[in-house]
């Protein structure tokens, strides 16, 4: 491993320390002007099944980001999409395992699509996508008459609003735990057999006692009210899958590969265009899933759906790690990113804060995150 690499992973992990550490300030300090309601199970409940639509749109972005390109489109796919599956359920006699695959399959096409403008056609991320969003809603518009779309589908509508069992939960806190012991111990047996210093003891039990801890402590929490949301599961099914796809799959390493130097990249065989646009499939094809989310939970699909769902999911893929320099990050960020951003909603509404010094207050910690970004940046270089 490189001096410059070890700095970098530094970096990061200090990074993350410090972005739960805001957190836990922010949730501290918004339990105490909302009066000791932010904190309760009920309202935590309700906050990680928000937050789960900014964490998945914020998964999908983050493969453009890491490319050192942006998605401002993902917002108004959403919207657009999540209209399509109530539609399709309402109207086109979809069922709901077919809606659901029939906007997954649309989100796919859309983000190749913007991902063809700008891999091939060589138009700036910026702007093809920034033309989508203005597109997208526009036909969003069209298709539901600038009306809302209601859904009657109760098992659709459970994938928003159900909880899972409170039994099912704490087996799978157990199982969660156990993955996170086994993989820990098998890094430590795999850096012995490529010549590595093992880690110390004391760290490789800080690790698995956190793991065991976090596992079981959030289960406990939400069973106190109905269990863990479904909307919840969803989202670390989707950060898990992708987080493993940036991280261990070739084609996630030349990702990172073409954020740190497309040139270098090019030159070592990488398919830079192909990658770029199927980064913004992934984009795409996480839109969809986040509309599925969403649409369910708010039982309907409305014409202002996704509105500002780009900039809080650029905004949680930065607070999380995402550097928009390219190159660096960890999808699992995104889950803190979100949880911030979500908190500021969350908590400002119960203290019915008008949206005004919300958009206000989110914009201020967006740029302080980017700061914080530009900061290490220099560092590291």
């Amino acid at each position: 491993m490189t001096v410059n690499k070890q700095k970098v992973q530094n970096l990061n992990r200090m990074r993350s320390f410090t972005m739960v550490l805001v957190f836990i300030i922010l949730a501290f300090f918004l339990h105490i002007l909302t009066k000791g309601l932010f904190l309760t199970e009920r309202n935590i409940s309700n906050l990680v099944r928000q937050m789960a639509t900014t964490s998945i749109l914020a998964a999908g972005v983050f493969f453009p980001i890491v490319t050192k390109n942006i998605d401002m489109s993902v917002g108004s796919m959403m919207g657009l999409l999540g209209g399509i599956c109530a539609l399709s359920q309402l109207k086109w006699g979809f069922g709901v395992v077919g809606s659901i695959a029939f906007v997954v399959v649309i989100g796919i096409l859309l983000g190749i699509f913007q991902g063809i403008l700008i891999a091939y056609a060589d138009i700036p991320a910026f702007i093809a996508t920034l033309g989508g969003y203005l597109a997208w809603r526009g036909v969003l518009y069209l298709i539901t008459g600038s009306k809302a779309v209601s859904v009657t589908n109760q098992a659709f509508v459970s994938i928003g609003r159900a909880n899972l069992r409170q039994e099912l939960g704490w087996a799978l806190a157990a199982l969660v735990a156990a993955g996170f012991v086994v993989s820990t111990l098998m890094r430590q047996k795999a850096r012995i057999r490529n010549g590595l210093e093992p880690l110390p003891k004391w760290k490789t039990a800080v690790r698995i006692a956190a793991s065991v801890i976090i596992s079981f402590g959030i289960v406990w929490y939400l069973n106190r009210y109905e269990g863990l949301p479904i909307p919840f599961l969803i989202m670390l099914a989707v950060v898990a899958l992708f987080g493993f796809i940036a991280e261990k799959t070739t084609y996630g390493r030349s990702v990172y590969a073409i954020g740190g130097s497309m040139e270098a990249a090019r030159y070592s065989g990488i398919p830079v265009k192909r990658n770029v646009m199927l980064a913004f499939a992934i984009s795409g094809s996480l839109a969809a899933v986040a509309s599925v989310v969403l649409t369910a939970r708010i039982n309907s699909a409305t014409p202002s759906a996704g509105v500002m769902g780009e900039m809080d999911a650029i905004a949680a893929a930065v607070i999380g790690g995402a550097s928009l320099s390219g190159g660096v990050g960890k999808v699992s960020g995104v889950i803190i990113g979100a949880l911030i951003m979500s908190s500021i909603d969350n908590g400002m509404s119960l203290m019915n804060v008008d949206s005004s010094w919300q958009y206000v207050i989110k914009g201020i910690v967006l740029v302080g995150a980017v700061f914080i970004d530009v900061i290490g940046n220099k560092k590291s270089s």
